[in-house]
């Protein structure tokens, strides 16, 4: 069900099934409003409005509020107000959206019948279906209904796992060497991450927690850091780091979604320093595959399952696995690693 903060004209039909009480549907006084239109047809452009604290129309205290049913084509939602299993339906239009909610009329999709004078009580006429109550004196602002398509879902989301509560974080532009990427993402935190992206052409670095990174189109560069992490791929050509220099702690990430064009890197490993193994059928049940085990001495144990993959493709083409050591920069020694790509 959608929030009735994220609705928006011709795309409220998830609302249906949502009751609120009669504290969230409030009438209001009209301070100011724009139109646009002929005068038969005129349309909100803009409305501010104070919340007076009192029942929107046609509802009394301890009344609860259901929409019963939607018409996106004309904007209109039928509620039901009533209280102890009895209401009565009353189908109304929404014409503008804001902030603190849905802004309603209940006589007209046109805004004609509302006076130019100013602070003009219509709590009779107008009502606020919000998302909580709204406290008396509250200065409310609506936009016009002309949108045709529901708000667009952040690029970047992010759950913390550890807490189980949103993280708020904004992309920043990648500045490092990787050709091609755009944003980033990079955090140091312990906690568990869930990271997801719905834009492509990202560099996203996780923390030493137990992570998931999702990413969606174009060139990826997924790292998970330390601990045991699950990576997907999107539809573009992806690589997934496991980094072994420096690391304080094992590594194993699941790579799901590696398909021709990926590549993986496991930084740190070089074939004189550390023993590879190779299993098949190994990881999480359900996303079980090819997976490497690198260990050396003094260096934290570092694998990576490739989901779906077996043994077997690395003779017959599917896979190819290379090693090299990157060049010195700057008087920083270059590193070794081990490459692994899907054909």
């Amino acid at each position: 069900m959608a929030s009735l903060l994220d609705v928006s004209a011709g795309h409220l039909d998830n609302l249906v099934g949502l009751t609120v009480p009669v504290t969230q549907f409030t009438g209001i006084l009209v301070q100011s409003f724009t139109t646009s239109g002929s005068l038969s047809t005129e349309t909100l452009a803009s409305l501010n409005a104070t919340g007076t604290g009192l029942p929107g129309p046609g509802t009394a205290t301890g009344y609860t509020v259901s929409v019963v049913a939607v018409n996106d084509a004309q904007n209109t939602l039928t509620l039901g107000l009533g209280s102890g299993g009895t209401a009565v339906q009353s189908t109304d239009y929404a014409i503008g959206f804001g902030p603190n909610g849905v802004l309603l009329s209940l006589e007209s999709s046109n805004t004609n019948a509302i006076d130019l004078g100013a602070n003009i009580d219509l709590s009779d006429e107008f009502g606020v279906l919000s998302a909580a109550p709204i406290p008396q004196g509250t200065a409310l602002s609506f936009s016009a209904t002309g949108a045709t398509s529901p708000p667009t879902p952040p690029a970047l989301t992010i759950l913390d796992t550890t807490t189980s509560q949103p993280v708020a974080a904004t992309p920043q532009p990648y500045v490092g060497p990787v050709a091609g990427l755009t944003s980033e993402f990079i955090t140091a935190t312990s906690d568990s991450l869930n990271v997801a992206v719905t834009t492509p052409n990202w560099f996203i670095h996780t923390g030493s927690g137990n992570d998931a990174i999702a990413v969606s189109s174009g060139t990826n560069v997924l790292d998970g850091s330390t601990g045991s992490n699950f990576l997907t791929g999107g539809t573009g050509a992806d690589t997934f780091f496991v980094d072994d220099r420096g690391a304080t702690a094992d590594i194993w990430s699941t790579v799901n979604n590696f398909h021709s064009g990926d590549s993986a890197t496991i930084w740190g490993i070089a074939p004189s320093d550390f023993k590879l193994t190779w299993l098949d059928g190994q990881g999480a049940t359900g996303y079980t595959g090819l997976t490497l085990g690198a260990t050396g001495a003094g260096h934290p144990n570092a694998t990576l399952t490739l989901v779906g993959f077996t043994s077997a493709d690395l003779s017959n083409g599917r896979l190819s696995v290379s090693f090299g050591t990157t060049a010195a920069t700057g008087g920083v020694p270059g590193s070794n690693y081990m490459s692994i790509k899907a054909a």
